[in-house]
């Protein structure tokens, strides 16, 4: 069976799927291969204007052209591959054999690559071929349309795939990165909270006070309590000396250290 999803999310979402694959990584975001997270625009101002017709008309064109080819008909088969298929060209191919070498020898078996990425990035020849032919097939749905032979994947073509992946990886890294960075993360969005006054009160407070205020990055008590230790750590908070000795966790009170307030 076969799934394609095509939608949005919110980081914190994403955010807190990676903190739990780090231990049960069932490999299902590696599987999304095109995803991006790019940074929002400013609001500009509401944007009323006519959609680019031409581009809209060209658009329809190629997926009627496509929809409606015999690709049996109109692919190769033979008694390697008795799925209709395309190969690259001569040049196409030469563009994607030192790029395959240069993923395995420099990025998937680099010691010191993060796990999850690895697993990303072994999928991404078979997104570089899939790009290839779909950008292939584009160029090519006019002569598709008239019946026309498709002709190996072109070394054009080719070059888009390896631009695309190039994209991809990058916005792949800065998507995994959330899910390992999420402790210093959390200790980070604590201090926010910290020096815009949240615990300027009198009464000390727990971590549980702070998970159930359902801020974002500090919603899971074990996040919580990794990133108070680290504001301890870095002399931002103090731990009530009789209180951290007992075994409940959620019974450790803390308060703000008056030289990070003063500060």
């Amino acid at each position: 069976m076969c799934v394609s999803i095509l939608g949005g999310t919110q980081p914190d979402k994403v955010r807190g799927y990676l903190y739990q694959a780090r231990q049960e990584n069932d490999g299902l975001l590696q599987r999304f291969q095109l995803l991006v997270y790019p940074d929002t625009a400013p609001y500009a101002g509401m944007v009323d204007e006519y959609p680019d017709a031409a581009a809209r008309d060209t658009a329809f064109a190629i997926f009627e052209a496509l929809g409606g080819a015999d690709f049996i008909a109109l692919a190769e088969s033979d008694c390697y591959g008795k799925i209709p298929h395309l190969r690259f060209d001569d040049a196409g191919q030469a563009i994607f054999n030192p790029w395959y070498d240069d993923l395995h020898g420099r990025k998937v078996e680099a010691p010191d690559e993060a796990p999850l990425m690895v697993e990303y990035l072994s999928k991404q020849p078979k997104t570089f071929a899939a790009l290839a032919l779909l950008f292939h097939l584009i160029d090519r749905s006019s002569a598709i349309h008239q019946g026309q032979p498709l002709g190996p994947v072109s070394e054009s073509a080719a070059r888009r795939a390896q631009g695309w992946c190039g994209y991809l990886e990058a916005h792949a890294r800065r998507i995994f990165a959330l899910g390992q960075t999420l402790q210093s993360q959390a200790a980070g969005e604590l201090a926010r909270r910290v020096a815009s006054g949240a615990f300027d009160g009198p009464e000390n407070f727990t971590a549980r006070d702070i998970y159930r205020k359902q801020w974002s990055l500090l919603d899971d008590a074990e996040i919580v309590a990794q990133a108070l230790n680290e504001l301890v750590d870095a002399g931002w908070l103090l731990r009530d000396a009789h209180a951290a000795g007992w075994q409940m966790r959620g019974h450790v009170r803390y308060r703000v250290n008056p030289k990070a307030r003063a500060a």
